[in-house]
Parts: structure tokens; sequence; C-alpha cells
């Protein structure tokens, strides 16, 4: 077993994590696989500690919870923020996909859309990189949403059902400041496809001040530590 492999001592302290323990020595083994070095294998398995903590905040309580959206919530907005918790949510994601355990990547259209909203962001309005990333990074986790309903919806099919489901998955495991960040930049991004044709003007009305007020589950504080070198 390649977890018993990398860490003799500890592996089953990994194993053992509710929602991500029973898929690490596959995806420990698929990445190998894939070329990746025994000590980035290991610096990405010591990381899943700290994805474990995120996941459950966010009421994800076993394997069968996990979804791709659920993991971009995990995701820094800015990938130099947190480089391997950023690799491991990507690359998990692809293991998870490749071995049907979760919802294939969402459709093409996603990223042109988000990376156009990006460039507005930036070139239009003026805002800084770090600013534009937060903003690109919850229109891409709703466009994606979109993009995994049954059937999948459209810019100008997006309705109140499909606003709400989405604040409410965006409101678990963050504060309720937080949450008025998400709905604010959910907001300006109905705008921009208003603005540019591709979506009807009025969307950002869908979002109601009760959001705002909605008991959301906190998602704590102090700063992750579990760059344990335990082997």
């Amino acid at each position: 077993m390649l977890l018993s492999e990398l860490f003799p001592r500890i592996h089953r302290r990994y194993a053992s994590l509710p929602v991500l323990g029973p898929v690490l020595e596959g995806y420990a083994t698929w990445i190998s696989a894939e070329g990746y070095p025994r000590y980035r294998v290991r610096e990405h398995i010591r990381t899943a500690r700290s994805l474990e903590r995120l996941l459950r905040r966010r009421r994800c309580a076993s394997p069968g919870d996990l979804s791709r959206e659920l993991l971009q919530a995990c995701a820094p907005a800015n990938t130099q923020d947190d480089r391997e918790m950023a690799a491991l949510v990507r690359l998990l994601m692809r293991y998870l996909e490749a071995s049907g355990r979760i919802a294939a990547a969402p459709a093409v259209w996603v990223e042109p859309v988000a990376a156009a909203y990006g460039e507005f962001l930036s070139d239009v309005r003026g805002l800084s990189a770090g600013t534009v990333a937060k903003h690109v990074a919850t229109a891409t986790r709703f466009l994606a949403h979109l993009a995994s309903r049954t059937p999948p919806v459209g810019l100008g099919q997006i309705g109140s059902p499909d606003v709400e489901s989405f604040v409410e998955a965006a409101s678990r495991g963050i504060s309720r400041a937080s949450l008025q960040h998400v709905v604010a930049q959910v907001r300006g991004f109905f705008r921009f496809l208003a603005i540019h044709g591709a979506a009807r003007f009025g969307l950002d009305s869908l979002l109601h001040r009760r959001w705002f007020l909605m008991p959301v589950c906190r998602a704590g504080s102090g700063k992750e530590q579990d760059r344990s070198r335990d082997m």
C-alpha cells in the first residue's frame, strides 16, 4: 500500500480521515502513475488534512458528498496564496472525475465567460489583480453550478431556484460577512452579463436582502497548521 510506504508510522492517520481517507490511497497511486515524485506525493497527502477540515466545515461528511463545486470552494482564490492547496484541489478533482466519483468538468463555456469577466474587471473597472481573482473565482463557481444542474442552465435561463441553490451552497462553512461578499460578487457578475447581452437585466434583484441574514456555519479562525513532517 502506497500510503504505508510514504508514511510508515502515521499512514493510518490519513487513511482514517472521514471524507478524504477512503480516496487517498487511490489518489496517491494515481498521481504517482502520472509521474509525480514521491516527495510531491507526500506534500499532497499532508495538505489533504487541511482540505479535510475545509470540507468538514462545509458540511461534507463522507466521500459521497464530494463535488466539483465543493472542492473549488475550498481552493484559494489566488493560487499564490496557497500553492499546495491549489494543486491538491486541481489534481484531486481530476482523479475523482477519472474514477467516476464526481461529475465531469462543466461545460466548455464556463472558462471563456469567466475569463471575459476578469478582463472586464481589470481593464474597464481597474480593479487590482487580487480583487479580480476573487470575483472571477466566485463567477466560475456560479457558472459551474449552472452547468451541473439537471438539465444544465444557460445564461439566458437563470432563475430564482438557480440563484437560491447557489447561495445556499456557498453559505456553508463561512461567516455572514463572507457570505455578503459572495452575494455582492454574484450581483456584480449578473450586471456584467446583462450589460453584454448574455443574460436578462434584473437578475441582481434575485439576490434578496434576506440572504444577508441567513444563518451560516462559521468557518472558525486561526491559521491552518498541518505541515507536520512526521513520517
